[in-house]
């Protein structure tokens, strides 16, 4: 099967579409051929989506949150899903933080343009949706994202960094840091643990 062009590939195809009239429906089909065939495959999934195969099921969330030298924890649950033609991991995640219900919902996923992870996160707590890209070590098993976090209460924008070590089939460890003036400075561990069906 052939890969999809892109869309900026198939307007340009459409847009030029009143030119090829003058040509026979074969030459107009070669033409198509040979865009398809220029066409890099951006938007198919690669070896780098294949790294996050791993989470795909149901997870046991063991969860801290850092205050200072305080840490409280908490029991969580967790699913992660590929959609789209296995283009993009779906996290669905559900805790408490603070006596009451912590819910989100991330996206991971590779970009083949940028060639750079990539991921977005939302949750009940907020109404922004936060963005953050991320590179592979492959001798840790982990992958690392750097992002800005909106913060509206007190107008300003937090960097952070999370840490996501793939420790084989069964169980992954998650740690966010806020970047505080150089200092990484943690704020959340997440140990997961692949449910029992």
């Amino acid at each position: 099967m052939k890969p999809l062009p892109c869309l900026a590939s198939l307007l340009l195809f459409l847009a030029s579409a009143p030119f090829a009239t003058s040509f026979d429906d074969k030459n107009v089909q070669k033409q198509a051929e040979k865009a398809q065939e220029r066409e890099p495959p951006f938007g198919q999934p690669t070896e780098d989506h294949k790294r996050l195969e791993p989470l795909v099921g149901k997870w046991d969330l063991a969860c801290k949150f850092y205050e200072g030298d305080q840490a409280t924890e908490s029991k969580g649950s967790a699913s992660f899903r590929f959609v789209l033609g296995k283009r993009f991991l779906i996290e669905e995640s559900k805790t408490t933080a603070g006596g009451q219900a912590f819910e989100w919902i991330g996206t991971h996923g590779y970009d083949t343009g940028k060639k750079k992870y990539v991921s977005s996160w939302i949750d009940n707590g907020g109404t922004g949706i936060d963005v953050m890209e991320g590179t592979w070590d492959d001798a840790t098993k982990k992958l690392t994202y750097t992002g800005e976090l909106d913060e509206p209460e007190a107008n300003a924008k937090y960097k952070v960094r999370w840490a996501i070590e793939i420790a084989g089939q069964d169980k992954f460890n998650v740690e966010m840091y806020l970047i505080d003036g150089g200092k990484d400075v943690k704020v959340l561990s997440i140990a997961g643990t692949r449910a029992k069906e």
